[in-house]
């Protein structure tokens, strides 16, 4: 360098700047990482607390197809709603089982949408059925502290994403 007074040196190690450089993109990665966690720890843990809140009604819609499989529709009956019993007597249930009794054989059913709101929850999944693998969607309503079938549905072409 010449010598000007404004002009500094500076003198650079070999490797200096390359340490500097792989420290921040580490420390990018770590960030990254650590908000990635982050979101997938809130995700599970919302999906989790949807699980634990739709579950009694899940296990309400397992019951009733329980019973329709064994061929009990007084029993499924019981397990449905007023609203439903308003609409539907125990004779059309048994006639519709009957008349479908291989839609309602269940050897094993899922719920993978579950759609809570004001004491209703909307179940859509896939029933596994003498007649093959059926989509299935239970509305299942609160009465008091028992939950209780008011629709249900087991076709093979899939359901709309909304709206019950």
């Amino acid at each position: 360098m010449g010598d000007d007074p404004n002009q500094i040196d500076i003198q650079r190690k070999p490797g200096s700047s390359a340490k500097w450089i792989i420290a921040g993109c580490c420390a990018c990665v770590f960030v990254a990482a650590a908000i990635f966690a982050g979101v997938v720890l809130l995700g599970g843990g919302i999906a989790l607390t949807a699980y634990k809140q739709t579950e009694p009604a899940a296990q309400a819609a397992r019951e009733f197809l329980k019973h329709t499989t064994e061929g009990d529709a007084a029993g499924a009956y019981e397990l449905c709603s007023a609203e439903f019993k308003k609409m539907y007597t125990k004779d059309d249930l048994e006639q519709e089982i009957a008349k479908h009794a291989a839609i309602y054989k269940v050897s094993d059913v899922s719920f993978l949408q579950r759609r809570m709101a004001g004491g209703r929850v909307r179940l859509v999944g896939m029933a596994v059925t003498e007649a093959g693998k059926l989509n299935c969607k239970f509305i299942v309503v609160q009465e008091g502290d028992v939950w209780r079938v008011l629709d249900v549905r087991l076709q093979s072409d899939p359901f709309p994403a909304e709206g019950d």
